[in-house]
């Protein structure tokens, strides 16, 4: 199944197959997925953490998340807006 539900979501073919790219993705969609190890470099190799503050973003009042999502289940690559902390 495609994550790729919604009227502004899209799903492309990649040279590594199909990646879904969620639009405004809701925290509960966050929390299903799982974080490609290779992203944690941006949090110096901690894609849990990098995880969690994604969902924490989606939640926020002003907050959104653009997810890239990979198997139906892996995120690969995302976008965030935010309000600044």
């Amino acid at each position: 199944m495609s994550k790729a539900d919604s009227a502004r979501d899209k799903e492309i073919w990649t040279s590594e197959g199909p990646v879904a790219i969620i639009a405004w993705a809701k925290p509960g969609q966050l929390r299903s997925l799982k974080m490609d190890a290779g992203l944690g470099f941006f949090w110096h190799h901690h894609p849990e953490r990098q995880h969690r503050a994604l969902v924490e973003i989606a939640a926020a009042p002003q907050g959104r998340v653009v997810a890239v999502v990979a198997n139906s289940e892996i995120i690969v690559g995302f976008l965030t807006f935010h309000a600044p902390s």
